[in-house]
């Protein structure tokens, strides 16, 4: 949610004892998808720290320290301006049970007027255990004037980019409560997010060629020595327009005019 003053928020809603949460997320635009993430009795959410320099954190709460919090979603359905300011809850209102720096070979990431900061959380269950997940964290310093999708469209052609990384982590609920362990930081291809990875970290690339043929390809985004040549796998040629989507569990499903087309990628 936003308002006029462009201060935006993150709504919770408990649809099941109809209720909600606030959590003011500042003057920026952070889009909930991206800034914030649930694990059974927990929230993640990403947030910048309130001294400079500002780093970026992750900060790890418990549904328990919000109990107090909850209010009726009825005055959501009926109000129609934003939740008043006393009800909002500021990252620092409440005391997260883990905090953690997004730092990669000794740089830490911090926004700034002149380089956007793009975050991205995805978080997809253990395929084989319970109560075990997978976070992915994309970040990605971009400068201004220069969309997304712009880098995106170049990054094929940039063997040197800097400044995006994929930060993963592995999130247990066992006996003993939360335990978190970073297992991986690599740099990535700038914008190779877009749009959601599989759960081993592939993506799929739709993009039309000159000759007017649709291609998809799955790429590990990972940036290593003589990547161009090692890293992507044509899958799909067709002279038709042509969706494609990747599953977390790696399941390719290409739409087209006739129908749907399967395939899998390990």
């Amino acid at each position: 949610m936003s308002s006029r003053q462009e201060e935006h928020m993150i709504v919770i809603i408990n649809w099941r004892e109809r209720k909600y949460v606030v959590f003011y997320t500042g003057h920026i635009y952070t889009p909930a998808r991206n800034y914030m993430v649930h694990v059974p009795g927990h929230i993640i959410l990403a947030t910048a720290a309130l001294e400079p320099p500002n780093d970026q954190l992750l900060l790890v709460y418990t549904l328990h320290s919000i109990a107090s919090r909850w209010r009726p979603v009825e005055e959501l359905l009926h109000n129609t301006d934003l939740p008043a300011h006393d009800i909002r809850i500021h990252p620092y209102d409440i005391s997260p049970i883990l905090v953690e720096r997004l730092e990669h070979n000794n740089r830490v990431f911090r926004g700034s007027a002149s380089h956007g900061l793009h975050i991205r959380m995805m978080l997809y269950a253990n395929p084989i255990r319970h109560n075990a997940y997978k976070l992915m964290v994309y970040a990605s310093v971009m400068a201004a004037g220069r969309s997304l999708r712009d880098t995106f469209r170049q990054c094929f052609k940039d063997r040197s980019a800097q400044g995006t990384v994929l930060f993963n982590y592995a999130i247990n609920l066992g006996a003993s409560g939360f335990s978190w362990t970073r297992i991986s930081s690599v740099s990535v291809l700038p914008g190779a997010f877009y749009c959601n990875p599989s759960y081993a970290g592939y993506i799929a690339i739709s993009r039309s060629t000159s000759c007017g043929y649709n291609t998809t390809k799955i790429v590990d985004p990972r940036l290593r020595q003589r990547w161009l040549g090692h890293a992507m796998r044509d899958i799909v040629v067709s002279t038709e327009p042509a969706w494609s989507s990747l599953s977390s569990t790696g399941v390719l499903l290409v739409s087209k005019e006739d129908g749907i087309e399967v395939a899998c990628y390990a």
